[in-house]
């Protein structure tokens, strides 16, 4: 059966625009849009350029609270920060499974960064996660980017719009306009997504224990777990809803499985009375991440620099 000419021509246009959408990518006129694939190629480009001896792994708790590059200053280490936005430490340590599968060194130390909704099994945070366990099945097929014009529409929608308001729209309109017209809005009531996170919360062993056999399996004898503050109100209001697992004892919870599994802990979560130290009641402002980052310091050099087991 003879193929119709004009779906040829369609497979044919297809193709140039792939092409064309490649070769402006490589050539910066293009960005691909942020996405799950695009941020897991980033890392394993860092990853392999730079192979940093220490890997901090973690979410947006992570990208907010600890000035990594600060660390590498202060303790003459090489460190990096893969943040996985709304991972528990259940999906980092899938995050943590595929980049050792994909790169050909071992961390001297991989350091899981938590705050006490990461060891919730039933949060938000968990839900989100399910994607990136999905990450240990799939991820020979999430390592290829099929499609450069399906990951660059975003930035191609913005560099049209942006063509098109200048020619057409006029200056006094532009703020309605962009406004009427942007990609993508979304509004998120922080209160909600708070109380989404330690939804039903129980302390979740089993994600500790499963970092903790990714770590084994790949050979890795030096992990460890820091524990980051949160705001002394949101402790209190976690303490009202959850008279049974208090934040204490989430503390005292954790400090007793790093124990048995041979985990170091680096517990810094002792709550902070200070709301400048924060965005909100559990992301750290850059005051509250430099105040912890030398913290920090303190407690990581004797780790880092004695080589000591974790």
């Amino acid at each position: 059966m003879k193929m119709p000419r004009a779906v040829i021509l369609c497979l044919c246009v297809v193709f140039a625009a792939e092409m064309a959408a490649r070769m402006m990518v490589r050539t910066g006129r293009l960005e691909q849009d942020k996405s799950l694939q695009k941020l897991i190629e980033d890392n394993l480009y860092a990853l392999k350029q730079y192979q940093p001896r220490v890997w901090f792994i973690g979410n947006s708790t992570l990208e907010f609270g600890i000035d990594v590059e600060g660390l590498n200053k202060e303790l003459n280490i090489s460190g990096i920060k893969l943040c996985h936005g709304g991972a528990t430490g259940r999906g980092s340590g899938a995050m943590l499974d595929l980049y050792l599968h994909s790169v050909s060194f071992r961390p001297d130390y991989v350091i899981l960064v938590i705050t006490k909704d990461d060891l919730n099994p039933n949060g938000l945070n968990a839900k989100t996660s399910k994607r990136y366990l999905q990450v240990m099945t799939w991820k020979k097929y999430l390592l290829l980017n099929y499609s450069y014009l399906r990951s660059i529409r975003g930035s191609l929608y913005y560099k049209i719009s942006t063509l098109w308001s200048r020619v057409f729209v006029k200056k006094e309109d532009l703020p309605s306009w962009r406004e009427k017209y942007q990609l993508m809005k979304i509004d998120i009531d922080q209160q909600e997504a708070t109380r989404a996170m330690m939804e039903n919360y129980i302390f979740d062993s089993e994600g500790l224990i499963f970092f903790s056999e990714i770590c084994r399996h790949h050979g890795l004898k030096n992990p460890g777990i820091i524990l980051l503050p949160i705001t002394a109100d949101y402790v209190a209001w976690h303490n009202r809803e959850f008279p049974a697992m208090t934040y204490p004892t989430i503390r005292n919870r954790l400090r007793e499985m790093c124990r048995a599994l041979g985990i170091t802990l680096i517990d810094l979560g002792d709550p902070l009375a200070n709301r400048d130290l924060f965005r909100d009641l559990f992301h750290l402002s850059p005051q509250g991440s430099q105040y912890i980052t030398e913290l920090l310091s303190q407690k990581l050099s004797p780790v880092i620099q004695t080589e000591r087991k974790f």
